[in-house]
């Protein structure tokens, strides 16, 4: 067993307690914060959404919450410092704290298994209680990380800096095992089901799609495209979507890494792809958000006027999330056709919670937290 680094018997909360600020007045009361949060509830309700709680958990002074992550229970967020925080998913009561870093350490995601909240750096993974927020175990990688994680119960797996697909489990600090291929890997893997087990699927930085068996690492298919990914992929149908700066969008199966379809474009393609139900939707340039059959790459409908991402579904409505605009779009998933534009200018993210009738948490540039439910 590899051994894990000693538990600092101090955390590093020196840097959040000296202020909980962020740039942008984190420091303030509750109710500063929450000024500079406005909801408009008639929007949201326009959405098709309506506030259940909101939150405030800890951003260390100069920084902002990075990833959010809902997980039974609770919710956790952490900020760009390290700052853990794990909030009660019923009301938004802040549970715990903890910083485990300082600001000089890239922090790439978060997940729970079972009672435990894994935080992935690029050089360790930080164990936590999930019930108390303790820091329970830290254990270094062997390689440099640069994905955020895909797990498989107590293993991860995720892309480095030096082309490969390494994993780790979480259970003993150890390596089983690694695939060499090129390039940088800048998207964390994906999950493609497969009858005879799932594969994890990446796109590294010069274009090499790679497909290992994610429990042993064993190689399904290597292929390699005319450019770079230009955006996160997606999966779904048994198939890896991939959005490519050679103007395309692919779909390709994991075994043998074949291409099942190829849709060329006027331009590179810098939108992350969404798989739903059989089909996927992807933001072209010029053409707005563009529903494809994901098993033929056939174009379903375009929605020149709405841009982003599609995110989730309520009812009979898309709902797509603009991060560069800070614009929400709804759209009829049938045809395309928009049904409501809402600008959020003090929303800095927004996350939601499965797919079909999701839960939506959004956090605000002051570092609030809010949680709506589906009408």
């Amino acid at each position: 067993m590899k051994p894990t680094r000693p538990i600092a018997a101090a955390l590093l909360m020196t840097m959040v307690l000296g202020g909980c600020g962020g740039d942008r007045g984190r420091s303030a009361t509750a109710t500063e914060r929450l000024a500079a949060s406005p909801i408009e509830h008639a929007d949201y309700r326009a959405m098709g959404y309506r506030l259940d709680w909101r939150g405030f958990p800890m951003v260390s002074r100069g920084f902002a919450v990075k990833f959010i992550q809902p997980a039974g229970d609770v919710l956790a967020t952490l900020d760009s410092a390290g700052v853990v925080s794990i909030l009660e998913d019923s009301n938004g009561a802040t549970r715990s704290t903890n910083g485990l870093a300082s600001g000089l350490t890239t922090f790439l995601g978060i997940d729970r298994v079972d009672d435990r909240l894994v935080v992935m750096a690029d050089t360790e993974v930080f164990i936590l209680d999930v019930r108390t927020g303790a820091l329970t175990d830290r254990q270094p990688f062997d390689r440099l990380a640069n994905t955020g994680m895909l797990r498989s119960g107590e293993l991860i797996v995720f892309g480095t800096t030096t082309g490969e697909l390494s994993s780790h489990i979480l259970t003993n600090g150890i390596r089983p095992w690694g695939f060499a291929a090129s390039g940088s890997f800048d998207y964390t893997p994906v999950r493609v089901s497969r009858p005879s087990g799932d594969a994890a699927g990446a796109v590294s930085r010069d274009g090499t799609v790679v497909f290992v068996v994610a429990d042993t690492g064993k190689l399904l298919g290597r292929g390699k495209l005319f450019g770079g990914p230009g955006a996160a992929p997606a999966s779904g149908d048994g198939l890896m979507f991939v959005a490519c700066l050679d103007q395309s969008l692919y779909a390709i199966a994991p075994d043998g890494a074949k291409e099942r379809w190829r849709y060329r474009t006027e331009y590179p393609i810098t939108a992350a792809p969404t798989h739903h139900d059989g089909v996927v939707y992807c933001e072209l340039r010029g053409r707005g958000i563009v529903a494809f059959r994901a098993s033929s790459g056939e174009v379903l409908w375009e929605s020149p006027e709405v841009t982003g991402k599609v995110i989730a579904m309520n009812g009979d409505k898309l709902l797509a999330w603009d991060a560069d605009a800070r614009v929400a779009h709804t759209l009829d998933r049938a045809t395309g056709d928009p049904a409501a534009r809402v600008d959020i200018p003090t929303v800095a993210m927004i996350h939601a919670e499965g797919f079909e009738n999701a839960v939506v948490y959004t956090v605000s540039d002051a570092g609030v937290v809010s949680k709506f439910l589906p009408n």
